[in-house]
């Protein structure tokens, strides 16, 4: 109709009623009453199924290749859709038991932008008090290790209060026990490209080292393996947080003790290969080389001072 009887366009046509009776009619048929095809009606079908049936683990494979065989931008209006139903506080438990055996395949083949959005949905659900939404956004992530898509004040809050949780189970009463739950808690915080915001990177960086070097009984075995994870999970902003550790006296004077000195130095074997520049490498190498003795005392020394200077830390 545009472009053989529409005004807008030079035409010698003349349009009947019964022209423009047929026209209408091909519109219903093939665009307005035409049912989707494809990857659209499995997505819609896929939904109201989450709404309507039970399934169960045995329904996962066949959901989860549906899944990976769906377009980009199908697959981000899935995972906006799935958040929503999960987040709705009047939905039925039912339901939300469906999202949970779906949820890691719908989160994985979600797009980058699509994950982001759900860590801005938690943030937004936060500031409006909207408590029972933000219980459910953040159940949601935890689910599928999302959390560290949370917005960087939210990860900073998150990783904070964990920090403060770590070292007061550090200090506290069977910390080999107690600690391993909240590192695991504070793993999942973390991105896997090791980025921590600003704000409480030195904290995070000193506690994590401090559990890492353990008490003069040892560390703790079972958090180890977190401690070790996140520690190569370290960039420079890590790398210089970690310089200034020994200057923490509840560092420095574990340092004294055979156990803690071997695995700090264990920590800076490590690291050393991860700096970049001369600088970093210099200090590094410098603490490194620190005998038993020195080491306790080494960031007084006016040597190493120039040394980390060099670094702007």
């Amino acid at each position: 109709m545009r472009n053989w009887a529409s005004a807008a366009h030079p035409n010698h046509a003349s349009l009947t009623g019964f022209q423009l009776v047929a026209w209408f009619e091909t519109c219903l048929k093939e665009v307005i009453l035409r049912e989707p095809e494809g990857e659209v009606l499995e997505v819609g079908r896929l939904l109201r199924n989450l709404r309507e049936q039970t399934i169960d683990a045995a329904d996962v494979p066949a959901i989860g290749s549906s899944i990976r065989k769906l377009p980009p931008p199908l697959s981000a209006a899935l995972l906006r859709s799935v958040v929503g139903l999960y987040c709705d506080p009047g939905q039925d438990v039912r339901v939300r038991d469906n999202i949970k055996l779906v949820a890691q395949s719908v989160w994985v083949n979600g797009s980058e932008t699509a994950r982001g959005e759900v860590g801005l949905k938690y943030a937004n659900y936060a500031a409006n008090a909207d408590v029972d939404r933000k219980k459910f956004a953040h159940e949601f992530l935890d689910l599928v290790d999302g959390l560290a898509y949370l917005s960087e004040t939210d990860l900073a809050l998150e990783i904070q209060s964990r920090v403060t949780q770590l070292e007061a189970a550090h200090d506290g009463w069977d910390n080999f026990y107690n600690e391993t739950p909240i590192a695991r808690q504070l793993r999942k915080y973390v991105p896997e490209t090791g980025k921590v915001p600003k704000q409480v990177n030195d904290e995070y960086v000193r506690v994590l080292i401090r559990c890492r070097v353990g008490r003069t009984t040892g560390v703790s075995r079972s958090a180890l393996p977190v401690y070790e994870d996140l520690l190569d999970l370290f960039d420079e902003p890590q790398l210089k947080a970690f310089v200034g550790t020994l200057a923490a006296p509840e560092i420095a004077t574990r340092l004294d003790d055979t156990g803690c000195f071997s695995r700090f130095q264990s920590v800076v074997a490590k690291l050393l290969p991860k700096a970049v520049g001369q600088p970093m490498q210099r200090v590094l190498t410098a603490i490194a080389a620190a005998p038993a003795a020195q080491l306790p005392v080494l960031w007084k020394d006016s040597r190493f001072q120039r040394l980390v200077a060099a670094v702007q830390i």
